[in-house]
């Protein structure tokens, strides 16, 4: 299979963990084929159920549109819409039950075990996960205020320690009615630390992830030009200057152009045109990020941005952390589901090429850091020999 495939394992890996999974986990999976069965069944009633729920309301409607007159019409339609609308809400909050506990049991049962397939690596079911504190110091998400956790890894690969964790980045924004809270990003962080500094911070943002800032943006600078075309009409027509809304202007204006000039970082401009069409970089060192974004590792982020079923993928170097979110909608690491087999080998054998994928980065990024050295190295010794 050629490594460009979503699905690539190499050969040795491959072999290893087919016979660790006939000797380990197979016996769990025997386990979960009937309590799968179980919740399928659960399912089914309550889908029947609900069904029927449903029939009884179309009829209920079907009278009422016949028969209903002038005195009784709209306590029956009241009824009716009280009685659909509960059903609703019951249908969502009780039908997806079935399928949240199948997935629970079966990652609190499996999954400790595959990770000991990796020897360095644990498990906690939505405890724990990158912290706030790093993912506002990576700059990634502007306006950040909240992070909600779900199934969290933690452990090490070739001494180099990392995080993985299912996130969800929320920010407020201002309605009529108050402060709404939304969510910016959902998907998967990869944490790591390397042993070697960065001198500066790079920002790489997926255009495609940043629909909600530029959204707001947007919203906010319609709202602007709309107030500032109401005042010239005003201006013209009665003569009359809003002073209040001349001196906010001017603040708004003026911090616009000082976050221009005065930020730290600068865009970046890279050769390759599909990279600079697709994401948007701004760092603090230019050398340093066109020399960390080879094509090489954009080649891997993109891998795991597919791998991970991702629509956007944003990454951040800075002190000497990495910090990498894969934008998606889908829940990672499923080895099984509510209507499929357990002995589906291949949702198994996925969260391996997952976690494949994740080594491949750190790997490249402390190959990075190691020819650093080795030029820093050859850099002193060429000094050395021309004293």
């Amino acid at each position: 299979m050629d490594e460009q495939s979503r699905n690539y394992l190499p050969t040795k890996l491959e072999n290893e963990f087919d016979e660790f999974y006939r000797a380990t986990l197979l016996q769990d999976f025997r386990f979960l084929e009937p309590q799968r069965k179980k919740y399928l069944q659960q399912f089914f009633i309550m889908l029947a159920l609900f069904g029927f729920g449903f029939f009884v309301a179309w009829q209920w409607l079907v009278v009422y549109i016949r028969f209903a007159d002038e005195s009784n019409g709209s306590t029956m339609f009241n009824l009716w819409f009280g009685f659909f609308v509960g059903l609703c809400i019951l249908t969502i909050l009780f039908l997806p039950k079935p399928a949240k506990k199948y997935k629970r049991d079966t990652k609190k049962m499996v999954m400790p075990k595959i990770m000991a397939f990796f020897k360095h690596l644990t498990y906690q079911w939505e405890n724990g996960g990158i912290s706030a504190n790093v993912i506002r110091e990576s700059d990634l998400f502007e306006g950040m205020e909240k992070v909600y956790y779900d199934d969290t890894f933690q452990g090490s690969h070739k001494g180099t320690k990392f995080q993985l964790g299912e996130q969800r980045v929320t920010t407020y924004v201002q309605t009529k009615n108050g402060r709404r809270e939304v969510t910016m990003f959902k998907g998967i962080f990869l944490f790591f630390e390397l042993g070697k500094k960065f001198k500066g911070q790079t920002v790489v943002n997926d255009k495609k992830g940043q629909w909600l800032t530029f959204f707001l943006s947007f919203l906010g600078g319609a709202l602007f030009l709309w107030l500032v075309v109401m005042n010239i009409k005003a201006f013209f027509a009665d003569g009359f200057v809003n002073w209040n809304f001349l001196i906010w202007a001017i603040v708004f204006i003026g911090a616009f152009l000082y976050g221009i000039f005065k930020s730290k970082y600068k865009k970046v401009y890279l050769e390759d045109v599909v990279f600079a069409k697709n994401w948007k970089v701004k760092a603090t060192d230019q050398v340093e990020a066109r020399y960390v974004l080879t094509p090489a590792l954009m080649e891997r982020m993109l891998k795991i941005k597919k791998m991970f079923y991702g629509n956007s993928i944003h990454f951040a170097f800075f002190n000497n952390k990495v910090l990498i979110a894969v934008g998606t909608n889908k829940d990672m690491f499923e080895t099984t589901s509510l209507f499929a087999s357990a002995f589906e080998y291949r949702r198994v054998r996925e969260v391996i090429v997952q976690f494949y994928n994740i080594f491949a980065v750190i790997d490249e990024m402390k190959q990075k850091e190691l020819d650093a050295n080795i030029g820093q190295l050859k850099k002193s010794n060429r000094v050395v020999e021309n004293m």
